[in-house]
């Protein structure tokens, strides 16, 4: 087709009021990448199991009321001899009352213990996590601000950081 009779052809979808052009809605990445997402199963399965887990290690005290049980409570009376529990199938003290069992020699609750752990675990995760970004972003801003020996000095330093492989390296 030459360029006059494509232009020919855009004049008449003009007089007919149609113009060959459709509008593209655009999309944040948020939208792109929650796409991905439900079309990943797997994806979509961890991120269901992720978010279970917090909502449950946040409702920890919730839960555990309504179980009746707290993490400290010592159940000496269901101790019996040699220090395992009196009750349940191979003596592991599982019943209604508590769902999980109880710990041999101490009878404290397991559930009570594995939620109040779960909230022990993603605090330490979340504040890791978040002085990470803060010290990041820190030294980015010092090395993006000071230029020169300071921007090469850091980078050096990171350098050195990360040529040892991670299971040699000095702090762990």
């Amino acid at each position: 087709m030459t360029i006059a009779a494509a232009g020919a052809e855009q004049e008449s979808h003009a007089a007919e009021g149609v113009t060959g052009v459709t509008a593209v809605a655009g999309r944040s990445p948020a939208q792109i990448a929650f796409s991905r997402l439900r079309r990943d199963r797997v994806g979509t399965i961890s991120a269901i199991v992720v978010v279970l887990v917090v909502v449950i290690a946040v409702c920890a005290p919730l839960i555990t009321h309504l179980v009746g049980v707290t993490p400290n409570d010592t159940n000496t009376n269901l101790i019996g001899d040699g220090a395992l529990p009196k009750f349940g199938p191979l003596h592991s003290g599982i019943t209604g009352d508590h769902p999980l069992g109880i710990e041999p020699g101490t009878g404290r609750d397991t559930l009570a213990r594995l939620l109040y752990g779960a909230r022990i675990s993603l605090m330490v995760a979340l504040l890791g996590t978040v002085l990470t970004t803060i010290l990041g972003v820190f030294f980015g801003i010092l090395a993006g601000y000071g230029r020169g020996r300071l921007d090469a000095g850091l980078g050096y330093l990171m350098d050195l950081i990360l040529a040892f492989p991670r299971s040699s390296c000095w702090w762990r």
